[in-house]
């Protein structure tokens, strides 16, 4: 996932598939880079490479050296999935379930509960980008039935010279680097505990290294008691340092209502609300919006309107979309003309309500006829990906 491919681009990253030779435990863990500069990191082989790092195997290679959820502050929570079934191997491991890459929004979800060793009947990692903009982290971890455990996030940040960089009050994780900074927002759930813990060459440290392992300090927020499921909702906003003023600080809302959770995000002329449904009641309205989506993102920028959902259907005061499929779906508006990127499985039939007379349309970037029926404009859409760019007056 990346806002674009000059130098000062973001780019994300994030792991999931089968084991293999070299590969570590860092099943769903994702980093970031902003400018040319790490923001959220891996490990990597460490100084000296696979055979000269005496912590490869200790640290390196296990679950708390990466991004990812621990359980009950387990550092090796992860295991391989199937080494240890040759039947079970040919369809058990952690998947990418869904996957989408757009114009405006980039999003990827992954299947992860086949690695913690028996204690997860369903954990599912999110991360929806709007490009240039935030990017949202939903988990959904639920417990082997009958069971509770304590749950764990782990950011793992760069240092400066042995230094640390972050901060972490009010639910707000900070870092800041020469050419770049990160705000992340814990917005659900409230009460998690919270400790950042360094590790450099300082012999103040919290594990003293010797100095030739790289500098990095780790954010962990955990759950104070033990859960049989949670949800864990936070907005991540990485942001370049040219020598301009950097903008002000994002500000981050949480949001919450019955079967949903939520963060309003603002900054400057920006607004971002995302909505992630807890429930499995799709019919729910989400704060009046109709929508069965289990994930929703509405966007606001200068001069655009933009929307992101998986689901069926939505109804906003700015769009009125039913498919006859569960897909994804990204929609921007300006004035007079419309962009939809459509991500489906199987084909499937998508209609668009029309305000106005259709005077443009475009499928795919080719010129395309279709009718215009009661209002409503209907774009077949074949498995894969499928652009549609119309214009009204």
């Amino acid at each position: 996932m990346r806002s674009g491919w000059d130098d000062h681009s973001t780019v994300i990253s994030t792991r999931t598939g089968p084991h293999s030779n070299h590969y570590h435990f860092d099943q769903g863990s994702f980093q970031v880079m902003t400018n040319g500069e790490e923001l959220l990191t891996d490990p990597g082989i460490g100084t000296g490479g696979y055979y000269m790092n005496t912590e490869y195997l200790s640290y390196n290679t296990q679950s708390i050296a990466h991004n990812v959820l621990l359980v009950d502050h387990d550092p090796g929570s992860q295991i391989a999935a199937h080494f240890d079934n040759g039947i079970r191997s040919l369809s058990e491991w952690p998947t990418m379930s869904a996957l989408f890459n757009g114009g405006s929004v980039d999003a990827v979800t992954a299947s992860l509960a086949t690695v913690y060793k028996g204690k997860l009947d369903g954990y599912e990692r999110k991360l929806v980008y709007r490009k240039n903009g935030p990017i949202f982290l939903w988990d959904q971890v639920t417990a082997r039935k009958g069971e509770m455990h304590v749950y764990d996030w782990l950011f793992h940040v760069p240092q400066m010279g042995q230094q640390r960089t972050c901060s972490y009050e009010n639910n707000r994780f900070l870092l800041e680097q020469p050419k770049a900074r990160l705000t992340m927002d814990i917005v659900y759930p409230s009460g998690l505990s919270a400790s950042i813990r360094d590790r450099n060459g300082n012999t103040n440290s919290y594990l003293n290294y010797n100095s030739k392992t790289f500098s990095e300090s780790f954010l962990t927020v955990s759950t104070v008691n033990a859960l049989p499921a949670t949800d864990l909702l936070a907005v991540i906003v990485p942001e370049p340092v040219t020598g301009a003023p950097l903008s002000p600080l994002p500000a981050t809302e949480s949001l919450s209502g019955a079967g949903w959770i939520g963060a309003r995000f603002t900054r400057g002329n920006e607004e971002d609300i995302a909505y992630c449904r807890t429930g499995d009641d799709r019919q729910l309205p989400l704060n009046g919006i109709q929508t069965d989506a289990r994930f929703l993102l509405l966007s606001k920028t200068a001069g655009a309107f933009t929307c992101f959902f998986e689901g069926k259907q939505l109804q906003t005061d700015n769009w009125h979309l039913v498919a006859d499929k569960d897909l994804s779906l990204a929609a921007t508006a300006t004035a007079g003309s419309r962009q939809l990127e459509i991500e489906t499985a199987v084909p499937a039939a998508v209609r668009v309500k029309i305000n106005g007379r259709l005077s443009a349309l475009r499928v795919n970037g080719a010129p395309a006829k279709t009718s215009v029926k009661d209002g409503w404009l209907t774009i077949p859409a074949a498995a894969g990906k499928t652009t549609v760019y119309y214009e009204t007056k």
